[in-house]
């Protein structure tokens, strides 16, 4: 069958993928996954940050819903829906109902099954399962408490679904005073034990875990654990879902459900390609999810030494490392998912031969040094510190299979292991500290070269100004517009700022809305496009895109409030509001 065309003026497919925003794990890296897929098939990807649909108005984040609203379909040859975030609080038919407004390109939907289009979830309830039994088997509690998610999203009543099958499945009586309401948000799960202790009057005693929906609401509560002194785990164990890089460097590390969140990503665009190329798929695809046990729960020290059969004879460790030695470095190298490039090549041997060293050296610390290696190259490289924690946690599962009856042996190598996980906790801290320090200082210039908007009505010196100080932060091009009409988002934008990586460029004074950025900015850009939606007290002020993947997600945030209250500053100075 014939492919969809490319749409005139343009040389390659363009991909609109609609979402809540940048800042949060989940989407981030769906987004990740996607932009791969595309990149591969040097396909255009704009993504749309248009808050969550059908919210309370109560919620700022729903009045950014006027991206999604100056979306024209036609524009596009496909969508990309992070449904499970989007949908949240219209739940699945009247999301599907929104949804029909882009008719025409096909759309695959990525974390909810919707009959409309394709989809492609994950299989949260095996995961949720079995984070609970994991819970009542190995740390034998019975006391659990759930903090669940919004009540109108499918993914947070099949978890909620998980937990309450798990207790009944250990006879394990349901306490209608354990199970509390949440809404994704950090300060959700925060509120949730606040009203268990407070509202509810539970006794701290009568709680030994909670386990909760997604990763947020689990540090939200371990919050609200830590301002009561209440120690995690010994006292109250936490688990979470989803296995995003803020529970990674949780104090401690968060014991969560893993969502293959860019898997589906990747599969979403895979599938909204093919579509694209008018091929058939199968309506739905559902990816497992799996536990990823760490500290919150427990599970330290905690040993798990498989037998070995009577009939194999005994064999050392480092015969059984050396003779597995390929599946291993397969398996860590499959584990780092590609994060750790950055750490040089063949860092999976590096690392197993520097622990074998050890093991046959009592009291050497090779495999520390090799480790530290690998963090210094990622940190060169920007790569992804927190994912050497899973590494390390695959390279145990492995070498405690190798040393199957030798108890002498699996407690070294814990010991070994536990050195290196405090090693890699430093670098992260380390690391916090350093993205820390380069927020402050993004914030101090991003606000001084925003400010030079209140002086734009001087003329264009304060516009070269103002980009010369954004190319100072790094960012290569950039489209930034006001609403022509003030408190509306209106056909047209005036252009504030555009330029691209020449310097060339000689921006029209105005764009139109629905194109999101002024002609020519992006022509040549081959990152997605961060299309962000500027607010300020609810009004709509303008447009700011971007391209993503220098900063950390949290910083196009900043940028995205630190221009709203520029832009507002610009209608007032200029005598517009």
């Amino acid at each position: 069958m014939q492919e969809r065309p490319v749409a005139k003026g343009r040389s390659r497919r363009r991909v609109a993928l609609l979402m809540d925003a940048i800042e949060d794990d989940y989407q981030a890296a769906v987004l990740r996954g996607a932009n791969n897929a595309a990149q591969q098939e040097n396909v255009e990807l704009w993504c749309l940050a248009g808050g969550i649909v059908g919210g309370p108005p109560t919620d700022p984040r729903f009045s950014r819903n006027f991206v999604f609203d100056l979306l024209n379909p036609n524009d596009f040859e496909g969508i990309l829906v992070l449904s499970g975030s989007l949908g949240n609080h219209l739940g699945v038919p009247a999301f599907q109902e929104w949804l029909r407004r882009y008719s025409g390109p096909p759309m695959v939907s990525v974390g909810l099954a919707l009959a409309a289009c394709q989809s492609v979830v994950s299989d949260g309830a095996p995961g949720m399962s079995e984070v609970l039994s994991h819970l009542i088997q190995q740390h034998n509690h019975r006391r659990i408490a759930f903090i669940r998610g919004p009540a109108t999203s499918f993914e947070a009543e099949e978890r909620f679904a998980a937990y309450r099958q798990a207790l009944a499945r250990f006879s394990i009586a349901e306490d209608p005073r354990l199970i509390l309401q949440g809404n994704w948000l950090r300060e959700g799960g925060a509120t949730a034990v606040r009203e268990l202790f407070d509202e509810r009057g539970m006794a701290i005693e009568a709680v030994s875990a909670i386990a909760c929906a997604n990763d947020s609401m689990a540090l939200g509560a371990m919050d609200a654990l830590r301002d009561r002194g209440i120690s995690i785990p010994s006292s109250i164990a936490i688990t979470g879902f989803d296995d995003g890089e803020i529970g990674r460097c949780g104090v401690p590390p968060l014991t969560t459900v893993q969502q293959p969140t860019e898997a589906m990503g990747r599969e979403g665009m895979r599938r909204l390609l093919a579509a694209m190329g008018r091929q058939a798929e199968t309506p739905l695809t559902r990816l497992p999810t799996t536990i990823v046990s760490r500290r919150s729960c427990g599970c330290a020290r905690t040993h798990f030494l498989e037998k070995r059969s009577s009939s194999k004879t005994p064999r050392t460790l480092e015969a059984a490392v050396l003779e597995r030695r390929t599946l291993i470095f397969a398996e860590l190298a499959r584990s780092a998912r590609g994060a750790l490039v950055g750490a040089g090549s063949r860092w999976e041997e590096r690392l197993v031969t520097a622990l074998l060293t050890d093991l046959r050296q009592q009291g050497a610390d090779t495999f520390v040094s090799a480790l530290d290696q690998v963090m210094a190259g990622l940190q060169r490289a920007q790569g992804d510190l927190t994912q050497v924690q899973p590494v390390l946690g695959t390279l145990r599962r492995v070498l405690h299979d190798c040393a199957a009856g030798d108890l002498e042996a699996a407690l070294r190598i814990d010991d070994m292991l536990e050195a290196a996980r405090e090693l890699v906790s430093d670098w992260l801290v380390r690391g916090e500290t350093l993205r820390h320090l380069d927020m402050i200082e993004f914030s101090r210039v991003l606000s001084r070269v925003s400010g030079t908007l209140l002086r734009r009505s001087a003329g264009s010196h304060e516009r070269a100004a103002f980009e010369q100080g954004l190319r100072r932060l790094g960012i290569s091009a950039l489209s930034l517009g006001i609403f022509e009409e003030p408190g509306a988002a209106s056909e047209r934008c005036r252009c504030l700022a555009a330029f691209e990586p020449s310097g060339r460029l000689e921006p029209r004074p105005q764009f139109l809305s629905r194109s999101f950025a002024a002609p020519g900015v992006f022509e040549q850009e081959r990152a997605p496009l961060l299309v962000q939606a500027l607010v300020y007290d609810d009004e709509p002020m303008g447009l700011l895109t971007v391209p993503l993947g220098y900063y950390h997600n949290s910083l196009y945030e900043q940028m995205r409030e630190a221009f709203a209250i520029s832009l507002r500053g610009f209608r007032l100075a200029t005598g517009q509001a």
